[in-house]
């Protein structure tokens, strides 16, 4: 029976008159998707939109050239030029991206960044090899090469956990953080932003310059 389905709605999907490209693949919270072209496999199932596309689900949006699906699966494929923007102004770009819908998670891979904006408003931009967000909870990981800038701060380590409604980072894999001319080194470094409050587990290096003063008249 769901065979048959899926293939109904393969065939109803072929019938639409080439000028209609606005699709909503299911009635029950739905992903509209609009595109220049689009193309559907009878044999695989895929539906494949081409083209200055544009997903909508639950008020966030992804953007990219070629967008894959099969209709029922809960799995969506974006690649090249990639960008998701969260309706609560999060954007994450980057080469490829898997998009989860039932859990409202995002993977994204190749020259991933994310630019996220904390509760004192104030951006924080995170590059690296892959970035995964979670949607819903307000949270987002980053692995591999990763390098953050927040202001006059500087980060560059191996992993790294945002935690969008504490205001937070975790910075696992040898986290170096340089604030200005100060420079941090350790195992674990856990930040609050708006309490400017830095927490080391182990292994602490870091390295202060006195900063020179006004004298008080």
């Amino acid at each position: 029976m769901r065979l048959v389905c899926l293939f109904s709605m393969v065939f109803l999907l072929l019938a639409v008159p080439a000028g209609s490209q606005d699709i909503q693949v299911t009635d029950k919270d739905p992903i509209i998707i609009s595109s220049n072209s689009w193309s559907a496999d009878s044999k695989t199932q895929v539906m494949t939109y081409s083209g200055k596309v544009v997903v909508t689900h639950n008020d966030d949006t992804l953007y990219a050239e070629k967008v894959s699906l099969k209709p029922g699966d809960d799995v969506l494929l974006a690649e090249q030029d990639v960008r998701f923007v969260e309706k609560k102004g999060n954007t994450v770009t980057g080469d490829t991206a898997k998009y989860i819908k039932s859990k409202r998670e995002l993977e994204v891979t190749g020259n991933a960044s994310l630019e996220t904006v904390g509760t004192e408003r104030i951006t924080t931009r995170v590059r690296s090899d892959i970035m995964k967000l979670e949607n819903g909870a307000g949270k987002a990981s980053a692995s591999g090469n990763v390098k953050m800038d927040r202001g006059d701060m500087t980060v560059k380590c191996g992993k790294a956990y945002l935690f969008q409604s504490e205001d937070k980072v975790v910075l696992e894999g040898s986290p170096v953080v340089k604030k200005q001319e100060d420079e941090f080194s350790g195992d674990i470094f856990t930040i609050y932003f708006k309490k400017r409050l830095l927490i080391a587990d182990s292994g602490v290096k870091a390295r202060f310059y006195v900063k020179e003063t006004e004298a008080v008249k």
